[in-house]
């Protein structure tokens, strides 16, 4: 028997059977980030389907599921045994392996933000997929110099760098392989700093420490940002400015954030699931870059740390947090 939860959540399908409609489509999500559909980036995605006349709640149906990353393979194949109509990845590589692997070819995957697809071996290549398996890509690879720049631009005799990545998420290798050809001809040596869970932040950080950085950039992964309010008290206790990939991460600490735009990323997603739910073969379409950029800057950070902001951010800046 439905519980009355479950049975007022099942009304519009029921009286859409009744009135002879078609059944609701399912779509699977799943997500490595805690409460993603709840995020910016989560809501981005669920306007943009209500926009296209997808709605939850009347014509579809979003089974949701989050999981660790040693956990992914078990809540995708969860998803799978549930045989929705499309499968989708919300951020990063891992779930849309996840995903991948276990749909095999009889479920359509889209990704919403992969930095490296081709080289994750998600897809054969941007203009021909290949398979069953589609989406948005978020790596570009002049964004992890770009913040390098940025951060001369603050510190003019920037010599130090620390960096904050997690080896285990394919994308953050690639920003790295970037940091370094940047860093290079700058005359910026860079120390870097590595983490793979929550319990790791506290000894990459006295490694940080030590280097004595004038600044720290962190590599965006969703590790680092659902972490975002535990590397921002680190960074606030350490008075040490850093650069980081996203927003939010901006919001718990950092003088900046530089980066792709992921609520356009995932909006974009949305209508590749749109179209897919409308018939159209998730080969044909192809892998879609990113090209709309954040630039996020915190002067209460800045102000904290007696930074002195140049006019060239807050000029470009497509938002300043604080007074």
């Amino acid at each position: 028997m439905l519980s009355r939860r479950r049975w007022v959540q099942a009304l519009p399908f029921l009286a859409a059977a009744a009135a002879g409609a078609a059944a609701p489509r399912r779509i699977g999500f799943l997500s490595l980030v805690v409460r993603e559909l709840q995020a910016d980036t989560g809501r981005a995605f669920l306007h943009r389907l209500e926009q296209l006349g997808q709605v939850v709640g009347r014509n579809v149906v979003i089974e949701h599921r989050e999981a660790r990353q040693d956990d992914l393979v078990r809540a995708a194949r969860e998803l799978v045994a549930l045989q929705p109509d499309v499968l989708v990845a919300g951020l990063g590589t891992l779930p849309a392996l996840a995903l991948k692997s276990a749909a095999g070819p009889r479920i359509p995957v889209v990704f919403c933000a992969v930095g490296d697809p081709v080289g994750a071996g998600l897809v054969a290549g941007f203009s021909d997929p290949g398979a069953q398996v589609t989406g948005i890509a978020t790596q570009v690879t002049s964004v992890a110099g770009k913040r390098l720049q940025l951060a001369r631009e603050m510190i003019h005799d920037l010599r130090r760098v620390a960096v904050l990545h997690n080896p285990a998420t394919p994308a953050t290798r690639l920003s790295l392989d970037e940091l370094r050809r940047v860093a290079a001809p700058m005359g910026v040596v860079l120390e870097v700093a590595h983490f793979q869970a929550a319990a790791d932040l506290e000894a990459a950080f006295e490694d940080i420490r030590r280097f004595g950085p004038q600044l720290l950039l962190v590599l965006e992964d969703p590790l680092s940002i659902s972490l975002r309010r535990e590397i921002g008290a680190l960074v606030h206790r350490a008075r040490l400015p850093a650069i980081c990939g996203v927003r939010e991460a901006a919001e718990a600490g950092c003088v900046a954030s530089y980066g792709v735009s992921r609520t356009a990323a995932f909006a974009r997603a949305a209508e590749y699931v749109d179209k897919i739910l409308k018939g159209v073969p998730a080969r044909t379409l192809p892998v879609e870059q990113v090209s709309t950029f954040d630039f996020v800057v915190n002067r209460d950070v800045a102000r904290e740390l007696q930074l002195a902001l140049p006019s060239s951010w807050l000029y470009t800046a497509t938002e300043v947090l604080g007074n």
